[in-house]
C-alpha cells in the first residue's frame, strides 16, 4: 500500500478533489481527499503518475509520495 500527496507548487496548498491514476504492474484510480492524499493498496514499484489528464512522472513508490504541480 501507498499514499500520494499531491499538492500546489506554487502555493504550497493541498490539491483536493482530483482524479490520480497510477499505471505499471498493476493500474488503479482514486480521488484525492481534503489533504491532497489519495491511497493505493498496491504493492510498491515503478509506476506511472497522472494527475487528471497530466502526465506527472514516473517514479518508484512506496510508503507516502508527494508530487508538486
Amino acid at each position: 500500500m501507498f499514499t500520494l500527496r499531491i499538492y500546489k507548487a506554487k502555493s504550497g496548498k493541498p490539491l483536493t478533489e482530483k482524479r490520480v491514476t497510477v499505471s505499471g504492474r498493476y493500474k488503479a484510480a482514486g480521488q484525492t481527499d481534503d489533504f491532497g492524499e489519495v491511497h493505493f493498496d498496491l504493492e510498491p514499484g515503478d509506476y506511472a503518475i497522472k494527475v487528471g489528464d497530466r502526465n506527472v512522472e514516473t517514479a518508484y513508490i512506496e510508503g507516502r509520495h508527494f508530487v508538486y504541480l
